[in-house]
């Protein structure tokens, strides 16, 4: 319960594997949204989406953050002062063809 957690791969993954070519045309807005828990930030949610894909992107990734939020309040509850959790969150590429969210 005392480890610093980050997630942020599996988002990347997800978005690039489901973004359609047509949506991949056009720049792809992020919007950054509160933290889902104390120093737990929320995954950027595509700002606007074009297609049903970018639809099913944002709805998965607020599925991860809610889970992610249940988490680290449940870990925060058992472990108390000794615990913590952690996730930063980075869009560190955007273009028309490719957006990595580390």
């Amino acid at each position: 319960m005392g480890a610093q957690h980050k997630s942020g791969t599996l988002a990347a993954i997800l978005v690039l594997a489901s973004l359609s070519a047509q949506a991949a045309d056009r720049p792809v807005r992020l919007q950054v949204l509160p933290e889902v828990a104390k120093g737990v930030a929320a995954m950027p949610r595509i700002l606007e989406p074009a297609d049903e894909a970018e639809r099913r992107i944002n709805t998965a990734l607020q599925r991860l953050d809610a889970k992610v939020g249940k988490a680290a309040t449940e870990c925060r509850n058992v472990g108390g002062s000794s615990s913590w959790w952690e996730r930063n969150i980075d869009a560190t590429m955007r273009g028309p063809r490719l957006s990595v969210v580390r």
